[in-house]
């Protein structure tokens, strides 16, 4: 048998202070932390 993780639901009040002691950045979908992706091109230069 294999587990199935259940993802937290947050609320807006409380992703605005999740802190995870990361450099990762977050953006919240459906009250779910979704990781974002490293910036590239010139959106990462800048």
């Amino acid at each position: 048998m294999t587990a199935t993780l259940i993802p937290q639901i947050l609320t807006f009040e409380q992703y605005l202070i999740y802190e995870d002691d990361t450099d990762k950045r977050y953006e919240l979908e459906r009250g779910v932390l979704v990781e974002m992706g490293q910036a590239r091109g010139q959106h990462g230069a800048i």
